[in-house]
């Protein structure tokens, strides 16, 4: 699970509350030469994964929420049960 962003500050805030890692910030690819430079928050545990997604799950609107279902199964093998 990543999550990429260009303000800093909002992935250190997302890294205090739910750990992970952080990298960059990486240059824009050529072909978009008007952007700045991304930093990326990763978490590359399943189990962490999976805890992220159950406390972020209300919060989502519907279109997240479809995306941590199927998350959820290609980690878990089944539905995502609240």
């Amino acid at each position: 699970m990543a999550m990429n962003q260009r303000d800093r500050d909002v992935v250190e805030k997302l890294h205090s509350l739910l750990g992970g890692s952080v990298n960059g910030p990486y240059k824009p690819k050529k072909n978009h030469p008007g952007q700045g430079e991304m930093i990326t928050w990763g978490l590359y545990r399943k189990e962490n994964a999976l805890k992220v997604i159950k406390t972020l799950y209300p919060l989502l609107g519907k279109r997240r929420q479809e995306q941590c279902q199927k998350v959820w199964k290609n980690l878990t093998g089944v539905d995502y049960a609240q």
